[in-house]
């Protein structure tokens, strides 16, 4: 079989004499370098824009680094108590709520006419014959993920003191939800015998079958944006019975990981295939296309070859969106080594292609257009030689070629031929803001190439030689889109970056988020402390304080201050609560900013 791509021809070249680029603004730290669970060892930790894993090891990055807490969400038992969840306060609320005649919050499923408890079989290590190997101290049990009274719970005795509060200097900390494996079949109990029984539909009131089971994970995270808005969520991406309804799901849902993209690399199973074909292209191709972050994994082996870096490495150039990152796993592998890649091809122009199915719904060729060249992946089960569209093409070796051979498994790229081998870094622009900005504001450009030149534009036109020359920070008083390009000696210029900026008059706004909330007076007895949010229309640039009044039910009054960051538009603060009624919270002053129209907040126990 011969792919020929000769119709992007025309397309690409145009694309080349106009210099142009797509739309998608970058909205977190610049380098693309992520990683997974595993610090990478020979080069700074500057160098990171993403970390999963979180705990004392965060305290070594940046603040603009995202920094992802290791949680979960959708089952727990004793073992998260070493990730600081209170397991053992949760079964004493439910115990309390049971005992007033309220639905447990664990899930049970009646086996052989006996409640059961619901268990989630990722943490059983079932053997052959489907008995749990793990000690009990490491099983986790389903609990009603909709539940409101589960979700208070989880921010206001997990999320917020364990995790954001300990955490508040570090800026920019995510919750990194793992075990996301929406299956309702992944659930099971053990029967008289010890043996898992997956798959047994759930008592009332408690979700009856996979669709129910689906929504009810949507509802918590639709809930969770709700009630805490500044909480950015990350998940591992997992799997779900339902495909279709990942962008449901994920509607409020920040970003997500997955651990290894190169899980089919060794002889796969079609099953492999289609897995990735059916989920891990589609939904991070539109966790891109909608400006979501994404940690693409690749696992390395210790002995790793270029070529499997490579294939690593097309696999996220196929799937990346702005906001992406690129995280070498298992192995150490210098960003240099596939940065000169990234910066060769610079940004994509469109999704990703694919040619016509071969036998298999995932048995295709697909590629991706770029700035400077073409990505392809090769899974048509056969050998593929692809004819380029006319032009000058060089594949990553520098080699120049009309025509590229790619194995079955295998990826790679070509680039417009340059007379230089290396092309210069495309300059970083920051700050990057994902929100609108309060003005004035100080915009700095810089290249990682030695001894480059950076031309920039302010009108969102393309840099040429005839552009401002970049000589230092400057300042933005009203929205602008900030474009820049560098030239150095021995180095093809580098692509074109690009940054927005919608910049606010006037000091920001301050509100709180929604105006109330409650909880049943036993439910209250669980939560001792209560985080209301308050937001900012605004990022601003210097720091914001905030001073506030409490009321509590007996009539006494306290005063508290809150103070926001530069460049962070949610704050929240704890109120301690005992007991039923009702607690006012009001906004009497801000320094920084104007108060909006939502000056109070109640919150309430019935």
């Amino acid at each position: 079989m011969r792919a020929i791509l000769t119709s992007t021809a025309l397309l690409f070249s145009s694309i080349l004499l106009t210099g142009a680029s797509t739309n998608s603004n970058r909205t977190v730290m610049d380098t693309e370098l992520g990683s997974i669970f595993q610090p990478a060892q020979g080069f700074p930790n500057s160098d990171f824009g993403a970390y999963m894993g979180a705990g004392s090891r965060s305290t070594m990055f940046a603040p603009e680094t995202i920094k992802g807490h290791y949680m979960h969400f959708n089952h727990f038992g004793i073992v998260d108590n070493g990730f600081g969840f209170p397991y053992s306060t949760l079964r004493d609320y439910e115990a309390q709520e049971v005992a007033a005649g309220r639905a447990p919050i664990f899930v049970t499923a009646t086996y052989q006419g006996k409640k059961r408890p619901v268990m989630f079989k990722g943490y059983l290590e079932l053997d052959a014959n489907n008995k749990p190997t793990a000690p009990q101290s490491n099983w986790v049990y389903a609990v009603n993920v909709a539940d409101d009274r589960f979700i208070k719970f989880w921010i206001n005795h997990y999320a917020r003191p364990v995790v954001l509060q300990s955490m508040n200097t570090l800026g920019n900390v995510w919750a990194y939800m793992d075990g996301c494996a929406f299956y309702y079949a992944a659930y099971g109990v053990l029967d008289d015998s010890g043996t898992f029984v997956g798959g047994v539909p759930w008592d009332a009131p408690f979700q009856q079958n996979a669709n129910e089971y689906l929504k009810s994970i949507a509802d918590f995270f639709n809930r969770l944006k709700q009630l805490a808005p500044d909480i950015n969520v990350i998940t591992d991406v997992g799997s779900m019975t339902d495909p279709s309804q990942f962008q449901n799901i994920y509607a409020n849902v920040g970003g997500a990981l997955a651990e290894d993209v190169l899980a089919w690399y060794s002889n796969p199973t079609q099953t492999e295939l289609t897995g990735f074909y059916n989920m891990i292209f589609p939904w991070f191709s539109w966790l891109g296309s909608t400006g979501r972050v994404g940690i693409l994994g690749a696992l390395l082996s210790p002995n790793w070859k270029e070529a499997d870096l490579l294939t690593g490495f097309v696999v996220y150039e196929l799937l990346k969106g702005p906001n992406f990152f690129f995280a070498t796993r298992g192995a150490h592998v210098p960003p240099g080594d596939w940065e000169r890649w990234n910066a060769a091809l610079g940004t994509p122009v469109a999704a990703y292609q694919e040619g016509p199915a071969n036998g298999q719904p995932a048995n295709r060729l697909y590629w991706r257009q770029y700035e400077d060249g073409y990505v392809y992946l090769n899974w048509t089960g056969s050998t593929q030689a692809v004819t380029l569209p006319t032009g000058k093409w060089v594949d990553p070796y520098n080699h120049a070629v009309t025509e590229i051979t790619i194995p079955n498994l295998t990826a790679t790229f070509v680039t417009w031929a340059h007379k230089q081998a290396v092309t210069a870094q495309a300059p970083s622009i920051e700050p990057r803001c994902p929100e609108k900005i309060t003005g004035p504001l100080t915009v700095t450009i810089s290249t990682q190439t030695p001894g480059g030149t950076i031309y920039y534009t302010l009108d969102g036109s393309n840099p040429s030689f005839s552009s401002a020359v970049y000589s230092g920070p400057f300042q933005l008083n009203s929205s602008a889109v900030v474009k820049a390009r560098a030239v150095a000696s021995g180095y093809n210029t580098s692509l074109t970056s690009t940054n927005s900026y919608t910049i606010s008059t006037g000091a920001p706004t301050m509100e709180f988020s929604i105006s109330s909330d409650k909880l049943p007076a036993s439910g209250a007895a669980a939560v001792t402390t209560y985080y209301p949010v308050l937001a900012l229309s605004a990022m601003p640039n210097e720091p914001v304080t905030a001073n506030y009044t409490v009321l509590s039910p007996s009539g006494k009054t306290s005063t508290g201050s809150v103070k926001f960051v530069a460049r962070e538009v949610y704050q929240q603060f704890p109120i301690s609560i005992s007991g039923s009624g009702t607690w006012k919270i009001t906004l009497t002053g801000a320094s920084g900013a104007v108060l909006g129209s939502r000056v109070t907040f109640e919150f309430s126990a019935d």
